[in-house]
């Protein structure tokens, strides 16, 4: 679910359109009384749909991504929202009279129809989707008015340095990554050679036997030997077990959260199971790496810079008075699924035919 609400924030973000509002029509949903138009919410959604189209192949928008909910109704949903975001960001914009000039938004609409006429793909699916020059230049201008939105608010919550040290200083943690250097005896659940999973008896008898090398360590037998002897995992086996220095997120949790939790000379208390079998881990080391202030102070300041914009953003959020229209909201749904039912039906035609061709010519060869 996470992966797939990333790929949509992705290429929303990458085209650098922002959707807009419309008086007129049947309305998605209204921000402060001004109306989202279906006919704009459609040609947003046609605006967006093109890059997914040729990244993943018509069929993504079937994809469920979670159960009950396909890629399509997540995809409707976030450009819903972004399109009720940014309605917000541009009525604040008005009040504070930020606007851009006609030159900077014919400039930069030149731009992006290079852009699309160098792409006949891309080009052709949004005419298709009954995208045109006059809907582009629309988002355009609205897309400038959000990002120097943006920007001037950005410039007026610039962090002082100060704030910057008392952030450092109160979240050291966040910079302080910890390794430790650790060897371990692996009792696989797993035939590694013939790539098959052990029966649950064969499994037993792993685990019996490692009980049996952890009393031998236990009671001072070398480690590295009893690793060389008994680990089933190789590459580690041959050095004694060694697995060198790794931080909290290297080995699976089981296996991590053990060895971070053990002092150094230690041998764990009891075998610790992971997906791979189980495991007895001598600590050898641990060791705290914390990152210099100058190194990474500005980006310190862009993050708290960033959490002032998304506070002041979040305060007008708040004070918008949004309504949504469920039924006009589902019946764009439908016509949108429909509409690309019919997209990826028709592909499935056209390539069918282009098996058929092909294999037409080769027969007459």
């Amino acid at each position: 679910m996470k992966k797939w609400n990333k790929v949509i924030a992705s290429v929303v973000s990458a085209t650098l359109l922002f959707a807009g509002c419309s008086i007129g029509g049947d309305a998605v949903a209204s921000v402060n009384g001004q109306k989202i138009g279906k006919d704009v919410y459609e040609k947003t959604l046609g605006l967006y749909s093109p890059s997914y189209e040729m990244q993943f192949g018509p069929d993504i928008w079937n994809t469920e991504i979670e159960s009950g909910v396909t890629f399509s109704q997540k995809f409707q949903e976030e450009i819903l929202e972004k399109m009720i975001n940014d309605e917000i960001i541009l009525q604040d914009a008005a009040k504070k009279e930020l606007t851009v000039s006609v030159e900077e938004i014919n400039t930069q609409f030149d731009e992006l129809k290079k852009s699309i006429d160098s792409q006949e793909q891309f080009k052709s699916i949004l005419e298709s989707n009954g995208i045109d020059d006059e809907f582009l230049k629309e988002q355009v201008k609205k897309d400038m008015t959000v990002k120097k939105y943006y920007d001037t608010l950005m410039q007026e919550n610039e962090v002082k340095e100060d704030e910057v040290r008392k952030y450092y200083d109160e979240h050291i943690d966040e910079f302080t990554s910890s390794q430790v250097k650790a060897s371990h005896i692996l009792f696989a659940k797993k035939d590694f050679d013939k790539n098959e999973e052990l029966s649950k008896e064969e499994v037993a008898k792993k685990k019996e036997l490692a009980e049996k090398v952890l009393g031998m360590a236990k009671n001072g037998q070398n480690f590295a030997d009893l690793a060389m002897k008994y680990s089933d995992d190789t590459g580690s086996a041959k050095n004694g077990g060694d697995l060198g220095y790794f931080d909290k997120n290297t080995m699976v949790k089981e296996f991590s959260d053990a060895a971070f939790s053990m002092k150094q000379g230690d041998i764990s208390d009891s075998i610790v199971e992971t997906e791979f079998g189980f495991h007895i881990i001598k600590l050898f080391d641990k060791k705290e790496n914390v990152e210099k202030f100058e190194d990474v102070k500005q980006s310190i300041a862009s993050n708290l810079q960033y959490q002032k914009y998304e506070s002041v953003i979040d305060g007008l959020k708040k004070a918008a008075k949004v309504k949504k229209n469920e039924d006009v909201i589902k019946k764009v749904r439908e016509e949108f699924g429909k509409k690309q039912e019919e997209k990826a039906k028709k592909t499935d035609e056209n390539s069918e035919t282009e098996t058929t061709e092909q294999t037409d010519t080769e027969t007459k060869k």
